[in-house]
């Protein structure tokens, strides 16, 4: 959370940029490396290390440790990038690797006692407070003494980083007051008197506070869950009280079922007046689509906002209507008649010869084309036949040659020429 008006801000001492390696002739052991990549690494321990005569330099974002190291296997450190190696063989070390273990008590304690947030990404490692100004800075002028008086205090603790409070901007929603604490780095003895100056509190006791806030939270935890639990069991015997009054008409009650097309669902729901209904939904497989639909009964459901199903699927235990067998198509009459089929001219130009099959039902008509020397087709209308040419391999083209103009129609294999008369009792 970002502050866009500072107020007031207390910052560390740093050193100044160097560029070039200050320790080009001394070589760092790779154990030394291997444990920051690991554990990251403390101020106590880095002050060993300039004892060894390799030199640290402070910044604001990250230390740099001089001296030649081995090449770094591992630039992650909780859970973010914070280890570098530059190309003068020296290593970088972002803030939030060193002391880690230290701030992470600090800011345990503020969290839970303070009322602070803890902020852990990219950005940084820090605790914060936000309130919203509602009357300009006066309704917050009591907010403002109090994280003044914090900031002096600090002021007196030998810790790297900073406190800073101000004002942080959100269009539409107003401005807030923010207050920031952020420790870089700080030795073990001075913990204490951080939480302190903090929380006004000696550290034993932001400790036994921290921890009857939590015992306090647990037991508030349990009690939520005790009532959920309550409630689940109390809507699910309301929920069986409304089943037993009987299934909507044709439905029952499977372990599972395939999924099919006109497949319908219910389900027991109930409203916020606790009133229980059924909810409705129907499986459905669009012409020339490839996966089950399902839409609540009655309801068109938004573009892209539909839950799809493979084709075989297996449904989960619930209420379902299974939807009666199709009634099969009048069967048609025996070959009326053969005819020679007019020349036609496929897609290479090339002339055909074909005979010409007719079969017709009851309102339907349909012809039976030789449309090449491994392939026939069928036009004419075949709305009530196409269920059985979907079974038999034939696909649906709209852009066939017949009689040299563009037809819609039904292609298939000739291997199957026999197998679908025989279907279709021509």
């Amino acid at each position: 959370m970002k502050i866009d008006e500072l107020l007031f801000e207390t910052t560390g001492k740093v050193d100044s940029k160097h560029i070039l390696n200050t320790s080009p002739h001394t070589a760092v052991p790779a154990a030394v490396l291997r444990e920051i990549e690991e554990k990251g690494v403390t101020i106590e321990r880095l002050r060993e290390i300039e004892k060894t005569g390799i030199n640290i330099y402070r910044y604001n974002t990250q230390i740099t440790i001089h001296g030649i190291f081995p090449e770094l296997e591992k630039t992650h450190f909780g859970g973010y990038k914070r280890l570098f190696q530059n190309k003068n063989a020296s290593i970088g070390v972002k803030w939030e690797a060193v002391d880690y273990d230290k701030k992470y008590r600090i800011y345990d304690i503020l969290k839970v006692v303070g009322g602070f947030a803890i902020n852990n990404n990219s950005y940084g490692y820090y605790v914060y407070k936000q309130k919203r100004i509602v009357n300009g800075l006066e309704s917050v002028q009591a907010d403002i003494e109090a994280y003044k008086a914090i900031c002096e205090k600090l002021k007196a603790i030998p810790y790297y980083g900073w406190a800073k409070y101000g004002i942080h901007k959100i269009p539409m929603f107003g401005d807030f007051l923010m207050f920031h604490i952020n420790v870089n780095a700080i030795e073990e003895k001075h913990v204490n008197d951080f939480i302190q100056a903090v929380t006004g509190m000696t550290a034993e006791e932001a400790q036994a506070e921290k921890e009857r806030k939590e015992r306090e939270y647990e037991a508030q935890r349990a009690e939520r869950e005790r009532q959920y639990e309550q409630q689940r069991q109390e809507n699910e015997a309301n929920k069986q009280a409304f089943i037993e009054q009987g299934l909507p008409e044709g439905f029952k009650y499977y372990k599972s079922i395939a999924i099919r097309d006109g497949l319908q669902a219910c389900k027991a729901v109930s409203d916020s007046d606790e009133k229980w209904f059924w909810k409705f939904y129907t499986y459905t497989l669009p012409e020339r689509k490839r996966k089950f639909v399902r839409n609540e009964t009655g309801k068109t459901a938004l573009w892209g906002n539909k839950t799809s199903f493979e084709k075989g699927s297996i449904m989960p235990a619930g209420y379902y209507k299974v939807p009666a067998p199709e009634m099969k198509a009048e069967q048609p009459v025996t070959l009326k008649k053969k005819i020679p089929m007019p020349t036609v001219t496929g897609t290479a130009d090339k002339a055909i010869q074909a005979d010409l099959l007719v079969s017709e039902t009851a309102g339907c008509e349909y012809t039976f084309v030789d449309y090449s020397e491994k392939a026939f087709a069928i036009f004419g209308d075949t709305k009530t036949v196409k269920d059985i040419l979907k079974q038999h391999g034939g696909r649906f083209n709209p852009h066939l040659n017949k009689d040299g103009q563009k037809q819609p129609g039904w292609i298939f294999s000739k291997t199957k020429e026999n197998e679908l008369k025989k279907a279709l009792s021509v």
